[in-house]
């Protein structure tokens, strides 16, 4: 090999050797070996995430959210979901990704469990809340009128979710008022929707939540009453629907059968559903989980009430899992 290149010009020597060298390289697994460095990498820990966001490394930071956010089971415990997926957020922010931001944000939301820090949940409600009602990363106050506050500079993030909060206050009190003056459902889950959301934006803004709990409280036995007796009344019905689905009926043997002789015995088959029944069904599932989640809300803004949302919610869980059972049962088996 080194007769053969002392032959060659000196430039041709040297790109014949790169190329040579090149293709050892690759022969050995020089690819490979670099996405094994980078799958060794020691998992970065949540801190140091949060560090690289102060320090505004957002691409490289979104680039390990993404390998620690893939993780499961064992491999993920010691991050939290919800606390993450809400970085990423406020990352995606800063890259001005609205759309991504967003997403990420209701993946925060969607995953918070009983077993989630309270104020890490807190701070993902929240932020969600003031995404939806900012535009082009700034909310704007409207009481009274004030300048866009970027929700990009988080030194003044707290002083959005004030300004957001003193918005809302309005908001609720026409929420609740209308809910006080009706008789129905509807107008109770709107409010208390709007109480959950304004409590996490409060407790952002003052680390309290004094203001929405006092309006849960208000609210609180007329909302009770309203969904358990809707809840009742559900979870009758559709015992009801199941007991007539599961409803035998006799069906007479084939007429070919009968005349050559064989007594008119009976088969049995049960009676099923019709179109209104699955309908109804539906129906019931829908509103059980929408109460259930009203419900919850309720237990987690006024404490007063808990132990009695608590039953309501638990009930509707119930009386939803039963209707599922009734709709998806296969009636054809005997």
């Amino acid at each position: 090999m080194r007769a053969i290149l002392n032959g060659m010009s000196r430039s041709t020597a040297i790109w014949v050797s790169t190329v040579l060298t090149l293709v050892v390289w690759i022969g050995l697994g020089g690819t490979p070996q670099r996405a094994n460095a980078a799958d060794a990498e020691p998992l970065p820990t949540a801190p140091e995430l949060h560090k690289m966001f102060d320090a505004a490394q957002y691409q490289p930071l979104l680039a390990k959210l993404a390998r620690v956010l893939q993780l499961k089971g064992e491999a993920g415990k010691g991050y939290d979901h919800v606390e993450l997926a809400t970085l990423k957020a406020d990352t995606l922010m800063q890259l001005k990704q609205q759309a991504s931001a967003m997403a990420s944000l209701t993946d925060a939301v969607k995953a918070i469990t009983d077993q989630t820090d309270p104020k890490v949940a807190v701070q993902a409600r929240a932020t969600l809340v003031l995404l939806k009602r900012s535009q082009v990363f700034a909310y704007t106050p409207k009481s009274p009128p004030a300048a866009p506050i970027s929700l990009l500079d988080m030194t003044k993030r707290k002083s959005a979710y004030t300004a957001l909060l003193a918005d809302m206050r309005a908001e609720v009190a026409a929420k609740t008022k209308t809910a006080k003056a009706g008789k129905t459902l509807p107008p109770i889950i709107e409010a208390i929707r709007g109480i959950s959301d304004m409590r996490s934006v409060e407790m952002m803004a003052t680390e309290s939540d004094t203001d929405s709990a006092q309006i849960a409280d208000d609210l609180a036995t007329q909302g009770k009453t309203l969904m358990d007796d809707a809840v009742q009344t559900m979870s009758k019905r559709g015992a009801e629907i199941d007991t007539a689905a599961n409803a035998a009926l006799p069906a007479p043997r084939a007429t070919a059968a009968r005349t050559k002789g064989v007594p008119a015995d009976t088969t049995v088959h049960k009676k099923g559903l019709d179109t209104k029944s699955m309908n109804e069904l539906k129906q019931i599932i829908d509103t059980c989980t929408k109460i259930e989640a009203v419900a919850k809300d309720f237990e987690e803004v006024s404490k007063q009430n808990a132990a009695g949302f608590k039953e309501i919610s638990d009930t509707a869980d119930r009386t939803a899992k039963a209707a599922t059972v009734t709709l998806n049962t296969d009636y054809t088996k005997k």
